[in-house]
């Protein structure tokens, strides 16, 4: 990989945007915990991963691995507390400020945490990624359980472009409040809907609109669960690919916004 200087102070910079951004009450040095928006804590450890990933040995890249680090430790030990928990989902900033309403959260958002999650564990960042891994291999159960067969309790794979989803029964910061499985968010969503084997979903959630759109937001984070052997996800991937109507996603404009054509390799 080539790239002139100019590149890797431009990553510089932006880790340091996405480090300055956060209030300290979030923590100080590399303690601090890279929040705000779902997506946005999702872009911030991107590119703070991009660089610790590709940046040379020193003082200034040692704080931003450090500090990567203890965003892994930080959210193992989220997880940890969210064992019993089935949807994947260990951070979620809309469910608390009930941007979508109550109990509801953006899967969308989700998406980019995920993806962002296995991309950075291919990166290999850290010197140790045990505990990147173990909350990569959490947030896969999202792909996987949104792509499910909607049969015996579980959620259908043809809806997993829905705008928000019901996860709770009210507003709260407490993960440990959402349901259990992907089946009570169906029922809670849904109701008692029958799963067919048509994609679902309009404006950015149709299928011809996911180059730029949902579907298109839930590849990559499918596509890595399947590359790094989660369980089930490629049966996951398999439902998705087999729809009547997944020729409309393919020709959907992934030639011309190819950022969200990733698929397993």
């Amino acid at each position: 990989m080539t790239g002139d200087h100019l590149f890797l102070e431009t990553m510089e910079m932006q880790s340091s945007l996405a480090y300055l951004m956060i209030s300290s009450s979030q923590g100080s040095g590399t303690a601090r915990i890279l929040t705000g928006q779902t997506r946005a804590m999702a872009w911030a450890n991107r590119t703070v991963g991009q660089y610790a990933a590709v940046a040379p040995v020193d003082a200034i890249t040692d704080d931003y691995r450090a500090l990567l680090a203890a965003n892994a430790a930080h959210w193992r030990g989220v997880t940890a507390k969210l064992a019993d928990k089935k949807l994947g989902v260990f951070y979620a900033y809309e469910l608390a400020d009930t941007a979508y309403g109550p109990g509801l959260l953006a899967p969308w958002q989700v998406s980019f945490v995920t993806q962002v999650f296995g991309y950075v564990s291919d990166l290999e960042p850290l010197a140790d990624m045990t505990d990147w891994n173990a909350v990569r291999d959490y947030a896969y159960q999202f792909p996987i359980g949104i792509l499910g067969t909607g049969g015996d309790g579980g959620y259908c794979f043809t809806q997993a472009s829905q705008y928000t989803l019901k996860v709770a029964d009210a507003a709260t910061g407490d993960l440990g409040a959402t349901y259990a499985s992907w089946g009570t968010v169906y029922a809670k969503t849904f109701g008692t809907a029958s799963c067919g084997n048509t994609l679902l979903g309009s404006s950015g959630g149709a299928p011809e609109s996911a180059a730029t759109g949902y579907y298109g937001n839930l590849m990559p984070a499918i596509a890595y669960a399947v590359d790094h052997h989660a369980p089930g996800a490629a049966e996951a991937w398999a439902r998705f690919t087999g729809a009547a109507n997944f020729s409309i996603v393919q020709s959907s404009g992934f030639d011309k916004v190819a950022c969200w054509g990733v698929v397993p390799r």
